[in-house]
């Protein structure tokens, strides 16, 4: 086969995988962590998160939006042109909200509050990784279109994500042979590489 039959037939394959990554998710969830009650509080934390999205869309008026899961969680998804700037804040106030909620339940000392917040936290945190599909990619795309209309920032950017993906596959493969753990982290990152390499190929 020539290249070009080559890259179709790998894009096919991929665009397969890529319908499957909604329940990829599902599965690394509910059997990626050892006690169910993990699974129960990080879905109250992707909640609290989308619910930040939800808000702003709201306070700006901006009603035409979706829900859906995805392999890294789940994913608003406007249907409206957005400025740079309503982009950028529609971004940050997922990990905002993650992070308003860790403060409410800090002085609850109970085992269930902190937990939540500890998840909180983490929600907040990796959401804020420039890693393409997450909340920190997102805003950094938004403000490199902004100051970089010809692309240059953006494409390091992509370099950027490109290499966070490879190395946490890399590490949780480690964690994997060395302590038996981190089967969630290598299918959340090998499916964010499998949509990187989907986009690679319609360039």
């Amino acid at each position: 086969m020539h290249n070009n039959e080559k890259n179709a037939v790998l894009e096919a394959l991929l665009r397969i995988v890529n319908q499957f990554l909604p329940v990829l998710f599902w599965i690394t969830l509910i059997f990626g962590f050892e006690e169910p009650r993990i699974a129960v509080h990080t879905i109250i934390s992707a909640f609290i998160h989308e619910s930040g999205h939800v808000i702003y869309l709201k306070v700006r008026g901006i009603t035409e939006s979706r829900l859906r899961g995805d392999v890294s969680g789940f994913r608003i998804r406007s249907c409206s042109v957005l400025s740079y700037r309503d982009e950028i804040m529609l971004y940050l106030c997922g990990p905002m909200a993650n992070i308003l909620a860790a403060l409410l339940l800090s002085p609850v000392h109970t085992e269930w509050a902190t937990l939540l917040s500890a998840l909180n936290i983490a929600t907040a945190v990796s959401n804020l990784l420039p890693v393409e599909g997450y909340d920190g990619y997102g805003a950094l795309h938004a403000l490199a279109e902004k100051r970089n209309p010809h692309g240059l920032c953006v494409r390091i950017l992509d370099i950027i994500s490109a290499a966070i993906i490879f190395s946490f596959c890399i590490l949780s493969i480690y964690f994997i042979d060395r302590f038996g753990a981190g089967y969630w982290i290598f299918a959340l990152f090998f499916a964010s590489m499998l949509k990187q390499l989907n986009k690679w190929l319609k360039i």
